[in-house]
């Protein structure tokens, strides 16, 4: 599924102008790049441009989109006196389209009559039938359909759609003036209690809007649920989290004389496995470390098939990871291994976050190499990994890890190079070494030069040694410049282990 399946086309151009222009900034999109990528005519982004002003001036009544024909040529720009956000716009546009009305209409009532909806949308039963169309072509990938006033399918899925949908269209303070209505929340606390974890105040949001599809799932939808997998079922019959979700959700159901079954169990299990729910500073770290144990037989071999990957290509991340940050990223990891095998699909959810990271683009590209050979590794030989879309997912997920472990390991080792002859072939060495060395740490490449310090001196000359100063110095061939990666592998594991100011 995509941003733009619920919306209608020409609010979806609408919506990609706004990302266009904002992402361009103070220097402006060019005009042939917009119908590049809107795939558009002159006349018809004309008609956008003229549209999409008239929705931001709802949010603020100066804002426009203004063309300059000078410099780099003809280009348009976004200018407002307010901030102008893309999640206000694409929210407002999806709570009103007719995709989002039909999906909410059958969550709300479980099955609705063709002339039911062409009387609340104010449509002809034609133009109904048209969206239902358009509305399953989104869900195929999902294995959702509308059929006979209904949705089918995968009941986990179904919930998950309506979970992705809820949290797009409504920000975080909109969310949480709900769930406050939700008479469920106090439960939540006895079960914060009796795990010993806390939520944060987003994923306890995030766990209000799941029980509440849930429980409108359960009332108006007339399928027995099915298609646990057994072998599933059965690892978690000894599994202490699960039996304390069902203890907990029976109690409630107890308590509202609710008939639940098995699959409830269950469909609460895999989003708290899977959704990061759980306030990691407000947890005593123990705990998390004992639920960590418990994932299931196929997500710990792929927790480990990361991490065993991941020490191989970063020699920093065991020297200079904390141990708080190594279960903050093993929960992280572990979360996001659980979902791949629970949940099919995924768009972006906009009220996630976006940590910014001071990365360069150099180390960046050498990160989503990284992220995609963790990939490689992790969904060889797995079933539930072998879809390009699930494999997409991960990588991005990698490589906000990535980025992570970056920050965590950022202070630079600097290399200074001292060879004698031509300077380019020491640039020529530089460029291999850089290739080499890619993703191990932060490296700073220099030419050697007095009264400079460096942590590894690589040089051609044994003399080097009381010219320039060092720490650790290797010695390469001075004909061929040939050199012992693994020792110079070595060498860094030691200079970073020296460097390491936060305890293992």
């Amino acid at each position: 599924m995509d941003l733009y399946d619920f919306i209608e086309s020409n609010e979806a151009r609408d919506v990609k102008l706004l990302q266009l222009l904002l992402t361009a900034g103070t220097h402006g999109c060019s005009y042939p790049r917009l119908l590049e990528n809107l795939q558009v005519t002159p006349s018809t982004l004309a008609a956008t441009v003229a549209s999409l002003q008239q929705r931001l001036q709802t949010f603020d009544e100066a804002a426009q989109v203004r063309q300059c024909n000078e410099g780099k040529g003809r280009r348009l720009f976004l200018e407002t006196q307010k901030p102008v956000l893309f999640d206000d716009l694409y929210r407002k546009l999806l709570r009103q389209s007719k995709e989002y009305q039909i999906l909410a209409a059958l969550l709300e009532k479980g099955k609705c009559r063709i002339d039911e909806f062409a009387s609340q949308l104010y449509m002809s039963k034609a133009a109904v039938f048209r969206k239902i169309k358009q509305l399953n072509d989104a869900l195929r990938p999902n294995a959702i359909k509308i059929k006979n006033g209904t949705l089918v399918g995968s009941e986990v899925e179904i919930r998950y759609l309506y979970y992705q949908l809820v949290l797009n269209s409504y920000d975080s303070e909109e969310l949480a003036a709900l769930t406050r209505t939700f008479s469920v929340r106090r439960y939540i606390r006895r079960f914060e209690a009796q795990a010993k974890v806390k939520f944060s105040a987003h994923g306890e949001i995030k766990l209000c809007v799941w029980l509440d599809i849930a429980l409108k799932r359960h009332f108006t939808c007339n399928k027995k649920f099915t298609g646990i997998p057994e072998e599933t079922l059965q690892q978690l019959e000894t599994n202490p989290l699960y039996q304390m979700i069902r203890n907990w959700l029976f109690d409630i159901a107890k308590q509202y004389a609710l008939a639940l079954d098995e699959f409830e169990v269950y469909n609460i299990y895999i989003f708290v496995c899977s959704m990061d729910i759980i306030d990691l500073s407000a947890t005593d770290l123990h705990h998390v470390e004992k639920y960590l144990a418990l994932a299931l037989p196929s997500v710990q071999q792929r927790n480990q098939s990361f991490m065993a990957t991941l020490r191989q290509i970063n020699t920093g991340f065991e020297i200079r990871c904390s141990g708080t940050s190594k279960i903050h990223i093993h929960y992280s990891l572990n979360q996001l291994h659980h979902r791949i095998q629970f949940f099919q699909g995924d768009f972006r959810l906009l009220t996630q976050s976006s940590d910014l990271f001071a990365i360069s683009g150099e180390q960046l590209q050498h990160l989503e190499t990284l992220a995609s050979e963790l990939v490689t590794v992790v969904a060889k030989g797995d079933p539930c990994c072998a879809e390009p879309a699930k494999q997409l997912f991960l990588k991005q997920h990698y490589l906000r890890l990535l980025m992570v472990t970056h920050v965590q390991i950022a202070k630079p080792v600097r290399i200074g190079l001292l060879l004698h002859g031509d300077w380019l072939v020491t640039s020529a060495l530089m460029a291999r070494l850089k290739l080499a060395l890619a993703g191990i740490c932060s490296i700073v490449f220099e030419i050697a030069e007095r009264p400079m310090t460096y942590d590894l001196l690589i040089t051609s000359s044994k003399l080097s040694s009381a010219r320039v100063a060092a720490k650790y110095y290797y010695q390469i061939n001075e004909v061929a410049t040939t050199y012992d990666i693994d020792q110079i592998k070595s060498l860094l594991s030691s200079i970073i282990c020296e460097q390491s100011a936060i305890p293992r």
